[in-house]
Formats: structure tokens, sequence, C-alpha cells
């Protein structure tokens, strides 16, 4: 596996000489403002880079590497791994002692530049890694990981106080590793989550620890043996299918006679369940209060603010029972907080707010205080709930019975109507559910109690009912939701 050597962001020192070593008609040059890059790679092995010369002649043959004065390494030009930028790591040095390095760039004709000179160089002690360290990589996906490795330590008395990542993908083409990625954490970070690779490829990671001297080690030795690397590889998941579309189910509506307590719910099919449940007048209304999926009766005693509430459709004591709000308020059931539960919350005529709590009371207990509040339409209005743009979330829309004007929002927020329109005639009762276009929004439907027949959109737009059929009795309350009777 190829591996690159990797620079420090710390200038130690530079100097560009002034006098070239030999006289020339066209000696190379160096780039404005070029300087020799140096750090310690490990105890006795420090990096040098530098930017690439220029020859007019066009003939550079080699850069003079030199350690206190003396040449130790001729480098090909051509040898960098990184365009424009060329390297060497000196090896033999002692920790702690002090060198002058130098490199000079020969032109064919033995012409010499500029030395670009790091003078007083300290050879410094780079962290250690522990025995064995490995770069680990877990929650591999098609287009994510994360990846892990061990504390450095900088003893006796030094700390680490940064990580760097290095990131190298395969092309795929069979050519080298392209570095990608690199990123510096802070030195109590130990993990980094990995994000935007690409499925099916195979990626290389180096982490190297940065001390507060500006040393930094690799937990794979960029210098070491390639048979001894502990770095990390990995190869992404292919991209998974796409989920399957959502199984939106068709909303259907029932009906409450007030002053006998009896429930009436239809099925998709129009049969219809019948059961007693609550006191006349109690206001009815439906939710899924176990986050079964099933809607299932409430009921609100607007005298005293008590709520009543069942997990099936048939006949019995109230599974939770407690009290919410001030006498007159008018309950607003619904998920208010996209959590796949229903609670009951209420709306305040008297003012116009909406109060909104995201958990169901117990034991006759008091709810408490709502989580918030908000104004929303005109004193007078009926309000009513729905999801009315299928994200999960239901929001509260109100009705003018006086016109038929029908206005909602999209969030439980203050704020003007996101959506309104005309659907009804005065006097209309108004529910909301997902029937017709059954696609996970909510739309208006009424029960109409001058002629006991039941109006549907299809859309959250002014128009004509897409949808009828007469059923109940003028003095009926509609409901509406998902009953789970087939």
């Amino acid at each position: 596996m190829r591996r690159k050597l990797f620079l420090v962001l710390v200038v130690v020192a530079f100097v560009v000489g002034s006098v070239p070593l030999t006289a020339s008609a066209a000696v190379p040059t160096w780039p404005d403002g070029a300087f020799l890059f140096t750090f310690s790679l490990t105890e006795t092995a420090t990096e040098l880079k530098w930017p690439e010369a220029t020859d007019t002649d066009g003939d550079l043959a080699y850069y003079s590497v030199r350690v206190d004065g003396l040449e130790v390494q001729q480098v090909d030009p051509n040898s960098g791994d990184e365009p424009g930028v060329a390297e060497w790591v000196v090896q033999g040095l002692t920790t702690g002692t002090e060198y002058d390095f130098a490199v000079i760039a020969i032109d064919g004709a033995a012409g010499e530049s500029a030395a670009l000179a790091a003078d007083n160089v300290i050879q410094l002690d780079p962290p250690n890694w522990p025995a064995d360290a490995q770069v680990s990589a877990s929650s591999v996906t098609h287009n994510s990981a994360t990846i892990s490795w061990p504390e450095a330590t900088d003893p006796p008395d030094g700390s680490i106080i940064s990580y760097e990542v290095n990131g190298y993908r395969d092309p795929g083409d069979g050519g080298p590793y392209e570095q990608f990625f690199q990123e510096q954490v802070a030195g109590n970070v130990l993990s980094y989550n990995l994000t935007g690779l690409d499925p099916e490829t195979l990626y290389y990671f180096l982490v190297g620890a940065t001390d507060n001297t500006f040393a930094q080690a690799f937990a794979s030795d960029p210098i070491g043996d390639p048979d001894n690397l502990v770095d990390v590889e990995f190869t992404t998941l292919e991209t998974p299918p796409p989920p399957p579309p959502p199984e939106f189910v068709e909303s259907t509506v029932g009906a409450v006679d007030p002053n006998t307590g009896v429930w009436r719910l239809r099925n998709t099919e129009g049969d219809i369940t019948t059961f007693f449940y609550g006191n006349p007048g109690d206001y009815p209304f439906m939710g899924d209060w176990d986050c079964d999926g099933d809607d299932t009766p409430g009921l609100y005693r607007q005298s005293d603010g008590f709520v009543y509430l069942r997990n099936t459709n048939t006949q019995g004591n109230a599974n939770i029972r407690f009290f919410f709000g001030n006498p007159g308020d008018i309950p607003l059931a619904g998920d208010f907080d996209g959590d796949g539960c229903d609670t009951v919350s209420i709306y305040r005529p008297s003012e116009g707010r909406i109060y909104v709590i995201n958990e169901l009371g117990e034991n006759d207990g008091g709810l408490g205080a709502a989580d918030f509040s908000f104004l929303f339409g005109n004193l007078g209005d009926k309000p009513f709930t729905g999801d009315f743009n299928g994200d999960g979330v239901t929001t509260v829309g109100l009705h003018r019975e006086s016109t038929g004007f029908v206005y909602f929002r999209n969030s439980n927020t203050q704020g003007i109507a996101h959506f309104q329109f005309f659907f009804g005639n005065p006097g209309d009762r108004l529910v909301a559910g997902d029937w017709g276009t059954v696609d996970g929004d909510d739309t208006p439907g009424l029960f109409r109690p001058g002629n006991s027949t039941w109006y549907f959109r299809h859309s959250n737009t002014q128009g004509n009912a897409d949808s009828q059929f007469q059923w109940g009795e003028s003095h009926w309350l509609p409901v509406s939701g998902e009953f789970g009777l087939g």
C-alpha cells in the first residue's frame, strides 16, 4: 500500500541564501517566498519539504540535501508525490541535537541555486503510540464510517495538542491512492465521524499525533516497514435500496349521539361498529392514545375539564383519566411532536389561544401546565386538527361556521395561515382525515346536519366535494380517524 509523508502546519525556520555556490549564466531559482519546511517524524528522523526550483535551460539535475553543510542525499526533481513540492526524510539524527538543514538546486551544467536553509533546528522527540497501536473503523455504511485510535503520550512532561486525520481513497483504476481528506481534531478527541463517502470504495486512513513542541508521530509509521502498518483500510458498503414507499391508511368517519352516548364508527367498506361510551353532553374526539396505530374514543367533560380515554373501540370504562384546562375549553387530539403517539391539547375560545401538551395524564390527576401555547385565528372559530402536509406532526386548523372559511397552519406556532379556502355551508361541522387520495396529507371533510350528508375534499384547495355519502342524524357530532376496524 502506498503511503504519503505528512506536513505539520508549523514552519520551524527558513533562509534563502543570496549568493549561489557556483557561477553560471543561468542557475536554478526558487519561487518568491520559498522556504524549507522541517518537522520531526520520529526520534531520529526529520522530514524536509520545499517548493520546486526552476531553471531557464530546463535541465534541473537534482536537489542537494545538506545537513550541517555536508551533502547527505541527491534527490531526483521528479520523485515527489505532491505536484510542485519535493521532499526527503533525513534519518540517523539524535533527539535534542541542533541541526542546520539546507537544500540547493543543481542544474545539468552544475549551476547551483541559492541555499534554501533552515538553521538551528532541534531534533524533537515526537509523541509515543502504544505498542500495536491501531486505527479502527466501525459503523461502516455506504457513505459513512467512524474511525477511532488509541491515546498517544508524550513523556516526560509534554502533552498531545491535536491529532491529524488523513484520508486516502482507491481511485479504482489501478493508480495510486488519492488523498481527499485532512482534518485536525483536539488532543482529547479519539475518534472521527466520516460522512460523504462513496459507496463500494476502498479507503485508507492515517492518524498523526502532535505534541506541544509541534513534533508529530503517526499511528502508522510513514517511513516504516510496509508490512507492519497499523493504520486502517476498509471498503464502504453498496448503496442500500430505497426504502419502500410509506403505507398510508385511509381515514374514515364516525358519529356520536350526544344525547345517548352512542358511538357509531364506519370502516372503509361502510360497515358500522356501535357501542356506548360517556355521558350526555361530553365532547367526543378520537386519538391513538397507546401508540398502536388505531384511533380510539376520547371524551372531554367541558364542565370540569376532565378527560376520559379508551384504548379500544368497544364499550367500557375509561382506560386513562385526568383533567386539563378550564371549563369551556375545546379538546384537540393529535401527535403534536411527531413521536407517533397522540395527546390531548386544548383550544380556549375566550382567548383564541391553543395550549399544547405532549403527554397524557393519569390516575385522575391534573396534567399541569401546557408545554407551549400560541394565538391563532379569530374568536368564535371552531378548531380541528390534522397532519395537513404529511410530515407526521399534527397541527391546528380553524373553521368559521358562519361562512365556511377553512384555514390552518403547518406548524404549531403563532402566525398567519399557511392555507385558506372556503368549503361547505354555514352550520356544517368540520373534520379532517386522509381520504380519497390516500397520500399522508389530511384534508377537510364535513357533516351537514341539514341533510345528514358527508362531503369530502381530497386536496387542501377550494372547490366542491370530491366525494360524499348520506348517513346520520342532524344532532350527531362527527369524528374522524383510522379506527382499525377493517
